[in-house]
């Protein structure tokens, strides 16, 4: 089983990931990580270096090389990994897909409190809330072609979309 979290920045796929690979007792993966892991790099350091043609183009190769070399896990995808390179088509064809849909609101929330700076594509952003609207529009047609759709995401709904009891 191949499951992979898709959403915004801030819509919780790394602590709703990791709650749903301990639930199904198979190994979690951020992508982010994996991608800093085999580049040698962080994220932010990667846009600033290489930019983000570089860093897409690293992400879907990790991607697939994961999702290749591994049977089953859960993995929080980056929040741009649906939509470049055909990331969601790939995703939907080895695995499932869900879709964390969280209010702009609660993302800007989240953003806030976790300091949205240090998200590349929020550096130096004059209007946080018209950037995370204007991501989140031109991402949600890829978003929108997951396996599943969760509205205001909670461990509980994942589990109940999915089918995973307790």
């Amino acid at each position: 089983m191949k499951i992979f979290i898709i959403g915004m920045p801030a819509s919780g796929k790394t602590t709703l990931g990791r709650k749903l690979a301990d639930r199904l007792a198979v190994p979690f993966i951020d992508l982010d990580e994996a991608v800093e892991r085999k580049e040698g790099r962080s994220i932010p350091q990667l846009f600033e270096q290489e930019g983000e043609p570089y860093f897409r183009q690293a992400e879907a190769s990790v991607l697939r090389e994961v999702a290749g070399n591994t049977p089953d896990f859960v993995m929080a995808t980056g929040g741009g990994a649906p939509c470049f390179y055909d990331g969601i088509s790939f995703m939907n064809e080895v695995g499932t897909t869900v879709f964390l849909n969280v209010p702009v609101t609660e993302l800007l929330t989240r953003l806030n409190q976790e300091g949205a700076t240090s998200r590349p594509l929020f550096f130096g952003t004059a209007n946080l809330e018209d950037s995370v609207k204007r991501l989140r529009h031109d991402r949600m047609k890829f978003y929108e072609q997951a396996t599943y759709r969760v509205t205001d995401p909670d461990e509980e709904k994942i589990f109940a979309v999915l089918n995973i009891r307790r």
